[in-house]
């Protein structure tokens, strides 16, 4: 299930003139100081919702785009890489006490929709001032992404495809944040802070826009009927990323052979062939990177095997098991909380056997071990 809450991109900001504050020693610098204004007005008034100009004439000035969400998102990539120029030059100015004293003066100053003042309007919006020119960066940046969010949304009914692009380029601009642009703000940020100031805050809504990208993806590919090829790559990935080359390998092997029985439908056939295509080529080049790079055993995993891996909560291919069932006893699942109080035993694996011998007399009845990897 994905996280609908639109209110992220709900920040404020106050004016911020740069050639008032920062001094130009030449014609050129100055005038690419008033072009960073002007860029950062168009953003202050796309978010503090002040601007006078008529929906139309917005829609001519941003080459057509009719949505709001698309025409502030445009207005943002059109100062960032502005910005970023200007902060680069400040950090080799960093022991510069003029320079310091030149961005204190810009007054930078962000609300946040993260906070209980922002939620319940109580009084208007707080304002978090900070002294550094990365603080205009990082909440810039987490309005760019929670507006890339919120677009990739409007289109679900519409275009998975393009949400699930627009998510993933939204999750890479939090990572950016979290590991690049952030971490060296962490020492000057005062106790009270803005929660989309912190790095842990932009890496969580990092993995949000991720799995909302692989959320969007599967549905398409629901859609087009090859989930099966897709949640074998998903499932790859996971393993690969927490070191498991050669389980991962080995649960590439297990989905290709699961779908090589073909479906007798020539709709079908098709499809089916594009997945052991697909599975074909993505083995092919992992089996030579883990021989050359990883070196380790591939790990053979049968159904039984992966069944026991989905029990156990890990993420696992879907294949069809016709000769195996796994019980799985009520509170034998992680409930927490206060969901958990409701969870209650009904019946016991001797009962379930008694049942399942009259209605499916070939099939074999597996008794996983909690805790058993």
């Amino acid at each position: 299930m994905m996280l609908s809450y639109p209110g992220l991109s709900k920040l404020k900001t106050k004016q911020v003139v740069y050639q008032n504050a920062l001094l130009a020693r030449d014609s050129g610098t100055l005038e690419q100081l008033k072009e960073l204004s002007s860029k950062r007005k168009a953003v202050e008034e796309s978010i503090n919702e002040n601007s006078f100009v008529t929906e139309a004439i917005a829609r001519e000035m941003s080459g057509g785009l009719t949505s709001r969400c698309e025409q502030g998102i445009q207005k943002l990539e059109n100062y960032l890489p502005l910005l970023e120029n200007l902060v680069h030059h400040v950090d080799l100015l960093s022991n510069n006490s003029r320079m310091t004293c030149w961005i204190s003066d810009l007054k930078i100053s962000w609300s946040s929709s993260l906070t209980s003042s922002s939620i319940f309007h109580l009084n208007g919006p707080k304002f978090y001032q900070i002294k550094d020119l990365r603080f205009e960066l990082g909440m810039t940046l987490f309005l760019y992404g929670a507006m890339l969010r919120e677009r990739a949304l409007q289109l679900l009914s519409t275009d998975l495809v393009r949400s699930a692009t627009i998510l993933r380029k939204a999750s890479g601009v939090y990572h950016y944040l979290a590991h690049e642009v952030l971490p060296p703000l962490q020492t000057a940020l005062p106790q009270e802070r803005p929660p989309e100031g912190t790095s842990g805050v932009s890496s969580v809504m990092s993995l949000i826009c991720l799995a909302d990208a692989q959320a969007v993806t599967v549905k398409k590919a629901e859609e087009n009927g090859n989930t099966g090829g897709l949640l074998a790559k998903l499932h790859y990935e996971g393993l690969r990323n927490d070191g498991q080359i050669g389980t991962a390998v080995g649960v590439l092997r297990l989905a290709l052979a699961n779908a090589k029985s073909m479906p007798k439908e020539e709709s079908w056939r098709l499809v089916s062939k594009q997945v052991i295509d697909d599975l074909t080529g993505l083995l092919r080049k992992y089996e030579h990177e883990n021989d050359f790079v990883w070196h380790e055993k591939a790990n053979k995993i049968d159904r039984a095997g992966a069944e026991e891996r989905k029990w156990k909560g890990l993420p696992t291919v879907t294949v069809s098991v016709r000769q195996f069932i796994v019980p799985m006893r009520n509170r034998e699942l992680d409930s927490r909380g206060l969901l958990g109080t409701f969870n209650k035993a009904e019946g016991t694996i001797g009962s379930f056997k008694e049942i399942l011998s009259k209605e499916l007399p070939d099939a074999k009845v597996l008794e996983p071990t909690p805790g058993y990897h």
